[in-house]
């Protein structure tokens, strides 16, 4: 943890502060996994007071035997003046999922989080996703990778999560999006992933309804990667407002895509035309077979 509080004089607070935490675990091969109940984790909690403040708080946790390391990050962009911000973060890897942040009470201070476990219990990262049907049809046949959280109630603030992990090549990495929350009539922010520094999605967001349409209960399939190892960088970077939500990680195969109305009708059009044809084919071929003996008939008539 890390506090700072800026100087004051007779006219009022006179010097800038800043304050920036740092937690690093490190989980040997040869220890045991952590317990769902009490997951072994890295966890910081940063907080600045007065004008200028400045903080990022940073959490990273490794786990020897599963060869994954988990970092997170959340800081102030800019001094946020006299304003109280925080920044919490938390990381772990093999253990229990974070749960899903609810958003911040009436009297919460201002604060980013980022919370994020690779790996994570199935039991523990189930509330997730069946919290989609989107996502749990899309996550019945993939394998759970990552979870966490990404929220900022105050501007600006930039919020990350860094996944670095084996991966099977060639399958597709899909990224459940759910339960956002926003309290702001204004917002402004961007979602980015990348991996070892290649985008794979990137947006920017100026409502809640147009935010809403990706974040809640929405997949991603960010495609098939085609190394052996991720090094996956999530981030999200608030100007304007408030906004959060959780995501799911996962490795399998594309999910189905879901036909948007528009294109059920085009496909029924479609299957009904060709019903139509075929149906004036084999009509035209049954004409044509009981023709033929009248034309001979005429034609013997004639001779």
């Amino acid at each position: 943890d890390a506090l700072a509080t800026s100087g004051s004089g007779r006219f009022g607070w006179t010097g800038a502060s800043s304050a920036v935490a740092e937690a690093s675990v490190v989980r040997a091969a040869g220890a045991p996994a952590p317990s769902p109940a009490e997951p072994a984790e890295a966890r910081a909690h940063a907080r600045a007071y007065g004008v200028g403040s400045e903080l990022a708080a940073r959490s990273r946790y490794t786990g020897a035997a599963l060869g994954v390391t988990v970092a997170t990050g959340g800081q102030a962009l800019q001094p946020v003046g006299q304003y109280t911000p925080e920044a919490y973060t938390a990381a772990n890897a093999g253990g229990a999922a974070y749960a899903a942040w609810q958003g911040p009470g009436q009297s919460a201070a201002p604060v980013v989080i980022s919370q994020a476990s690779a790996l994570p219990t199935a039991a523990s990262v189930a509330p997730l996703i069946a919290a989609s049907a989107e996502v749990a049809a899309a996550f019945a046949g993939a394998r759970v990778i990552g979870a966490g959280t990404l929220a900022a109630t105050f501007f600006p603030f930039a919020g990350t999560a860094t996944f670095e992990m084996p991966f099977t090549p060639g399958e597709h990495l899909l990224l459940g999006l759910v339960l956002p929350f926003a309290q702001a009539a204004t917002l402004d922010f961007t979602f980015a992933v990348s991996n070892a520094g290649v985008p794979l999605y990137t947006r920017g967001f100026s409502s809640g309804a147009q935010a809403d349409g990706v974040f809640n209960g929405h997949v991603l399939d960010l495609g098939a990667i085609g190394a052996n190892a991720l090094d996956l960088l999530v981030s999200f970077t608030l100007r304007d407002g408030y906004y959060g939500f959780s995501y799911v990680l996962g490795a399998g195969g594309a999910p189905a895509p879901v036909p948007e109305p528009g294109t059920s009708m085009l496909l029924a059009a479609g299957l009904a035309l060709l019903a139509w044809r075929g149906g004036l084919h084999r009509a035209s071929a049954a004409g044509g077979a009981t023709s033929a003996p009248r034309r001979g008939g005429k034609q013997r008539r004639r001779a």
